[in-house]
């Protein structure tokens, strides 16, 4: 009993630290930059923005996306930029590097909760970690419009790559539960149209959880990239399985 007592608060200790780990960088951070020249009609330059920082790629390194936002004191109107980027951290030197070309690197120091930087010319930026959510992330009325209606542009060329990998397939295996050539064809047409509408709505339902930015999708617009079909792993994923299953067949 002791030594087991003993296992466990070891396993304690050490899940304890891992969490603990001093250079995670995962979560939200909200950076503000500062030190730009006024405009001389519009004033004060305000230039703000969040990193979101999604996925452990390695050991040292991560995969986000950042939202900028600039606007001005004295004038209307703001304008926003995003871009995907690497995230690597060692010794507590951050370093982001911005898939876009036109976005120079970030050289960071960490401390905690907050980073610093500078990018010359009197120009620094306050990275702080969005400790309570505050930042909100979440897809705006906009952009979930502009979301659906590429959802509902996309869905019949999304049903037509599907069915070119797997409508043979459907029907083959359903002439072999004794349906006629022709019902089989129906079947496998309606399996495939629900396995492109669960798609749209679990792509849909991770975007409004966050779990894949609303921005990403609507910039690639592109069925190749967005769903990718070719690679779909048909044992695992839970679309294709659940179509088969409610056609009475199993799809390899």
């Amino acid at each position: 009993m002791a030594a087991r007592l003993i296992s466990v608060m070891l396993l304690s200790v050490g899940m304890a630290a891992m969490a603990q780990e001093p250079g995670d960088l995962l979560g939200i951070w909200t950076f503000t930059v500062k030190g730009h020249e006024p405009h001389p009609r519009c004033g004060q330059v305000v230039h703000e923005g969040v990193l979101q920082v999604e996925r452990k790629i390695t050991a040292r390194a991560y995969r986000g996306k950042v939202r900028t936002e600039e606007s001005f004191e004295k004038c209307q109107g703001n304008q926003t930029n995003s871009s995907s980027a690497t995230i690597r951290v060692k010794d507590r030197v951050v370093t982001i590097e911005y898939d876009d070309d036109g976005w120079e690197k970030d050289r960071l120091l960490l401390d905690d909760n907050t980073m610093e930087g500078s990018r010359g010319n009197g120009i620094t930026t306050y990275w702080a970690r969005d400790m309570d959510g505050s930042a909100d992330n979440s897809p705006t009325a906009e952009q979930l419009a502009d979301l659906d209606a590429f959802l509902q542009q996309v869905e019949p060329e999304l049903t037509s790559s599907l069915s070119q990998q797997y409508l043979a397939n459907l029907e083959k295996n359903l002439t072999k539960t004794g349906l006629t050539d022709d019902e089989a064809a129906q079947v496998a047409e309606q399996t495939i149209a629900r396995m492109s509408a669960c798609m749209i709505e679990e792509l849909r339902e991770s975007v409004l959880a966050q779990e894949i930015p609303v921005g990403q999708v609507l910039e690639q617009q592109n069925v190749a990239i967005v769903f990718n079909p070719q690679a779909i792993d048909v044992q695992t994923n839970e679309c294709v399985q659940d179509a088969s299953w409610n056609a009475g067949v199993r799809i390899r």
